[in-house]
C-alpha cells in the first residue's frame, strides 16, 4: 500500500461515504461482520491509493503495475510478463514496487489474490474450487494452504466464521 502522506484528495464524497459506511460497520458489535469491515476497510485504503496524482515516473509506473496486476489477477502472470507488457527487466519493476509498497510483484498479486478470495467466500456461494479457479490458482490445496497462510484460518472456517450468528 503506498500513499503519499499530504495527497489533496480528488474526490472526497467518496471517501467520505466509504468512511460513513466504515464507521457504520465498527459500531455494529456483531463478531461476523469483522470480516465485511476489514473487506471494506481495505476497499477505502485502495480507493485513497489509487486516486494518487502523483507525477514521478516511479510511482506512475508502480500504480500501472498495480493496475496490470488487479486486472489480470485471474491470469498466470510471470517476471517475462509483465517484463513484455511494460518493456521493462523484470528486476526494475520488482524494485520499483518494492520501492513504493514494500511487495515484489509475486507477493501483490498474492495478497491481491486472497483479498478477493475473502470477498468472495463473503459475497457468494461459489464452492471454494471455484473460488480458487476464480482468483487464479489451478490446484486447490495450493489455494487452500496459501489462504490459510494469509488470513490464519482455511477458507471453509473464514466462511463460517464469518456466517456465524453472534452468541
Amino acid at each position: 500500500m503506498f500513499l503519499r502522506q499530504y495527497q489533496p484528495i480528488k474526490s472526497p464524497d467518496d471517501i467520505y461515504e466509504l468512511v460513513t459506511e466504515l464507521i457504520s460497520e465498527t459500531t455494529d458489535c456483531e463478531s461476523h461482520r469483522f470480516f465485511e469491515t476489514q473487506q471494506l476497510f481495505i476497499k477505502l485504503l485502495d480507493h485513497l491509493q489509487t486516486q494518487n496524482n502523483a507525477q514521478d515516473k516511479l510511482t506512475q509506473l508502480s500504480l500501472a503495475l498495480q493496475r496490470f496486476l488487479k486486472d489480470h489477477y485471474q491470469d498466470k502472470i510471470t517476471s517475462k510478463t509483465l517484463s513484455d507488457h511494460f518493456e521493462q527487466r523484470g528486476t526494475y519493476l520488482v524494485k520499483v514496487l518494492r520501492q513504493t509498497v514494500g511487495l515484489s510483484p509475486a507477493e501483490y498479486l498474492m495478497q491481491y489474490r486472497m483479498e478477493e478470495a475473502s470477498r468472495q467466500l463473503l459475497d457468494t456461494d461459489l464452492s471454494i474450487a471455484d473460488i480458487a479457479l476464480e482468483v487464479g490458482f489451478q490446484n486447490i490445496y495450493y489455494f487452500s494452504t496459501s489462504f490459510k497462510k494469509y488470513t490464519g484460518v482455511s477458507p471453509s472456517k473464514y466462511r463460517e466464521q464469518a456466517t456465524m450468528p453472534e452468541e
